[in-house]
């Protein structure tokens, strides 16, 4: 079947990206919630003052920690001259 998902030949989407994304998506969530609960009540924090900013922050670090549960394809060592035997 051609385009076909489980074959060799058909296009594969990047599932080693999904905990950045989830851990994004959740970092925004919970920025949002730091303004609301917690906020800034006079205005003046530069971070915590703008929901936009708590949830670009919380984004952030939901990406970065997502990043390091992640696991990402390795390349294939190929044999080199030292190495002959591949392994």
């Amino acid at each position: 079947m051609e385009g076909d998902l489980n074959q060799p030949g058909g296009m594969k989407r990047p599932f080693y990206l999904r905990y950045e994304v989830i851990g994004a998506v959740l970092g925004a969530i919970g920025g949002y919630i730091y303004y609301w609960k917690i906020g800034c009540v006079s205005g003046t924090c530069p971070l915590t003052s703008n929901p936009w900013f708590t949830m670009a922050w919380g984004a952030t670090l939901g990406y970065l920690l997502g990043d390091f549960f992640s696991t990402k394809p390795l390349r294939k060592k190929s044999p080199g001259p030292e190495d002959p035997s591949g392994l």
